[in-house]
């Protein structure tokens, strides 16, 4: 199930220009996400069922490792989106200095 979903975000991510290097070796698997412009910064995404004794502990989330919930696996657009915001500044500041160069 965890493999499931982050073959299925990979898959999406890729499609939006990102790089991703499973680590299904790690326990917990996760994927690492990075933009072909930034040469070092990147994400490493996980997935965790959502917290205990709520309604959400049935459902499945992304998060970025350690613990931040992105969105539910459910949302793999929504994922993508996330992630393009989080690291979406620093892919600019990259394209800029590169620019400037």
């Amino acid at each position: 199930m965890v493999i499931g979903h982050l073959d299925r975000l990979a898959a999406a991510l890729l499609d939006d220009g990102w790089q991703v290097l499973p680590r299904y070796d790690h326990d917990p698997p996760f994927l690492r996400v990075w933009h072909p412009d930034l040469e070092v910064l990147g994400l490493s995404v996980g997935v965790r069922p959502g917290p205990a004794g709520t309604r959400q502990a049935a459902v499945w989330w992304y998060v970025m490792l350690p613990h931040v919930r992105l969105t539910p696996c459910a949302d793999v657009a929504g994922a993508v989106g996330q992630i393009a915001w989080l690291l979406g500044p620093w892919v600019m500041a990259a394209r800029q200095r590169r620019a400037a160069r």
